[in-house]
């Protein structure tokens, strides 16, 4: 018989140690895993909602597309003709140069927002996340009556005796790519923002204990780190740019345009030949789609809503790094004084808030002239354009049919939103990174297209011209950004108060309403508040789905813009950034709330 050999106990160790308790989780214990999570049947309704409002348009698109006899003969017109050939091209050289301009200023804005001062940081942020819901058709008509021939610039240009007549601003390459930027600037500075606030700046400040001055420590050490946030943004203002056409076709006339606002002036004739708008949307949404799959191939689309996630190959990492070392510029820069290396980056960081406050201002000024063109300075000033827009049915009608519709686009979304985000958060089914990616497709891909693909669904549905119809369109844009809110929610909950709950004998039901949802009550109300203001300025999908009898405040803003320029036109933009601001401020109040309350901490950004 083998004896088996026994290790004599330590004398010194005393009793056998008990095994350890595993530290408690504040994230939801793995469940067991079966052919498919229970709450995986918590994404079946927005999976549901994306396949009429999204998979299924785009079929209808195709199918509409080749028209019987000649099915290509559509695209061999948009391949052949200049005119298309053209603007297509055109559309990526102003994406790109919008890229670009937005990556260097907001660069330096979304360091202020993340490393600067306190003052520095309230301030930037302010005038950055309230530019981000304010509908981007009100920053383009602040822009209108700044680049207008009695305008500001015109004002100081001929004040100054650099010119003897109104220079022509509006309808300019010039005034197109500015305003792209400007109106763009917020998509890139934001996920710099969540990139940059998580880089923690002792990693800076070792560096310069090692002997690196400024600039090297945040060439070898800020920037590297920084970098997912830069291809994240890019990515995101890149293919916004693609599908860009209300800045475009407001500042750049009818001569030069890109291929979104052809495209735009083609739906909007497209009753007698629906079959080549079908082809012009395919062709853009083709276009876009290599583009992402080009991009995907460096950068992992999850950068786009998980910025952190984004990385940089390992050969081009090391190719920077080699770069980087052969450069000694950047430690005889180190040794000049720190504002001759820091003022770049304020005047840039000055000129990007100048960007996101002038056009505002100026929408607001313009308010109070009594003139009916635009003119700066303005000394006779009236509110009776203000009481114009209280006396008109028409802008009245239109404030309140876009309060109704953000009501409820705001609770429909909220409620998919919510049930997509337990799934993602609280399920351990495969693939969630490929489920959130379809659910932020709307973010990336070119609405404009999108909104007619939609059309036509909702057209065979009878839904087109109704008020249900404009809020499947709304819910479209809104569904991503409430989903990031509520998933970013979920994972700073402390799941062990709701497992605390189970084991008292609770339903997993009862345990989310009593517990999980009044702790997170702010939250969910925030993503509800960002679902009624991404409703509120919707004006790509409205324009599709909104027929003859349904006006919204933005659309009829739109239509007016086109036929005149009037002061009442800037007090319709007033109102629509005093929504925005009191909405961002109750909201703002929210969150501090919650912070108090729970001492979670958390940012809407």
């Amino acid at each position: 018989m083998t004896s088996v050999p026994v290790r004599a106990p330590d004398p010194q160790a005393g009793a056998t140690p008990a095994p350890q308790e595993k530290p408690a989780s504040s994230s939801p214990p793995p469940a067991r895993r079966s052919p498919i999570d229970r709450l995986a049947w918590l994404l079946v309704p927005v999976l549901a909602f994306y396949a009429l409002t999204l998979a299924y348009p785009v079929v209808r698109l195709a199918t509409q597309s080749v028209p019987d006899g000649d099915p290509l003969r559509h695209y061999r017109t948009l391949l052949t003709e200049p005119l298309y050939l053209e603007a297509l091209g055109r559309t990526f050289i102003y994406a790109s140069v919008a890229m670009l301009g937005a990556l260097i200023i907001g660069y330096p804005l979304a360091y202020l927002m993340s490393h600067g001062p306190r003052l520095a940081r309230a301030v930037v942020t302010t005038l950055i996340v309230i530019p981000f819901f304010v509908a981007l058709l009100v920053r383009t008509f602040g822009w209108m009556t700044i680049f207008a021939r009695n305008g500001p610039i015109n004002k100081l240009l001929l004040g100054l005796g650099v010119v003897d007549e109104p220079v022509q601003l509006m309808y300019t390459q010039q005034a197109v790519l500015l305003g792209m930027i400007a109106v763009l600037l917020p998509y890139m500075v934001l996920p710099l923002y969540t990139v940059m606030r998580r880089i923690d700046p002792r990693l800076t400040q070792a560096a310069n204990g090692l002997g690196a001055g400024g600039p090297a420590a945040f060439a070898f050490v800020f920037l590297p780190l920084s970098i997912p946030g830069v291809l994240a943004g890019c990515v995101l203002v890149f293919m916004l740019g693609l599908g860009f056409f209300i800045t475009p076709d407001l500042l750049g006339g009818s001569g030069e345009q890109v291929y979104p606002v052809l495209l735009n002036r083609t739906l909007t004739t497209a009753v007698g030949e629906p079959a080549f708008a079908s082809a012009m949307s395919m062709v853009l949404l083709v276009a876009s789609f290599i583009v992402l799959l080009a991009v995907s191939r460096v950068v992992p689309l999850s950068a786009i809503w998980r910025p952190e996630s984004a990385a940089v190959s390992r050969r081009s990492g090391r190719a920077l790094d080699a770069g980087w070392r052969r450069v000694n510029l950047l430690m005889r820069i180190s040794r000049l004084p720190s504002i001759v290396y820091r003022a770049p980056g304020h005047v840039l960081a000055g000129v990007g808030l100048a960007l996101c406050l002038i056009p505002m201002l100026a929408a607001v000024l313009m308010s109070f002239q009594r003139s009916t063109f635009a003119e700066f300075p303005s000394t006779d000033l009236t509110t009776d354009w203000y009481r114009d827009f209280l006396a008109d049915p028409r802008w009245v009608e239109a404030f309140l049919t876009s309060i109704r519709l953000g009501v409820v686009v705001a609770l429909v979304v909220t409620i998919l939103s919510t049930l997509a985000a337990l799934a993602l958060v609280r399920g351990t089914f495969p693939g969630k990174d490929l489920i959130m990616g379809v659910i932020a497709t709307p973010l990336i891909i070119p609405s404009v297209a999108l909104a007619f693909g939609l059309y036509l669904v909702l057209f065979n549905l009878r839904l087109d011209g109704t008020f249900a119809g404009l809020v499947i369109g709304h819910a479209i844009p809104a569904v991503p950004l409430v989903t990031l809110i509520l998933v970013a929610n979920l994972r700073a909950f402390d799941y062990r108060l709701e497992q605390a709950a189970r084991g008292l004998g609770a339903s997993p039901l009862r345990a989310f309403l009593t517990v999980t949802f009044p702790v997170l009550r702010p939250g969910f109300l925030v993503a509800a508040f960002f679902g009624f203001l991404t409703s509120f300025d919707e004006l790509v999908f409205t324009i599709s789905l909104a027929g003859t009898g349904l006006r919204t405040l933005p659309l009829r803003l739109w239509e007016d813009l086109h036929v005149r320029f009037s002061p009442i036109l800037a007090v319709v933009s007033v109102a629509e950034m005093l929504v925005v601001i009191t909405v961002l401020g109750v909201v703002a109040l929210m969150m501090r709330l919650r912070q108090r309350r729970t001492g979670m901490k958390g940012s809407i950004l």
